[in-house]
């Protein structure tokens, strides 16, 4: 029974850290969000493969979408 209990203990500590570590994780990568937005550098992609598409008034033009790109989160972390 005392073995149990030590088992449930550790894995709710592990399960705090995690917690915490994700919450500080999520933080920071706000702050690094907002910092690279001031600066002028957006969270869209640059080819046609992914964060553009074709503007629907003139379909001769490409418009970045709203999506984030992939390359954007790499930045974050």
């Amino acid at each position: 029974m005392g073995l149990l209990f030590v088992a449930t203990m550790i894995l709710i500590a592990i399960f705090f850290v995690l917690n915490v570590a994700l919450i500080a994780k999520g933080r920071s990568m706000r702050k690094r969000e907002t910092e690279l937005q001031r600066n002028g550098v957006t969270a869209y992609g640059s080819g046609l493969c992914h964060g553009m598409v074709i503007d629907r008034q003139d379909v001769n033009k490409v418009i970045p979408d709203s999506k984030k790109s992939q390359a954007w989160y790499a930045r974050l972390v």
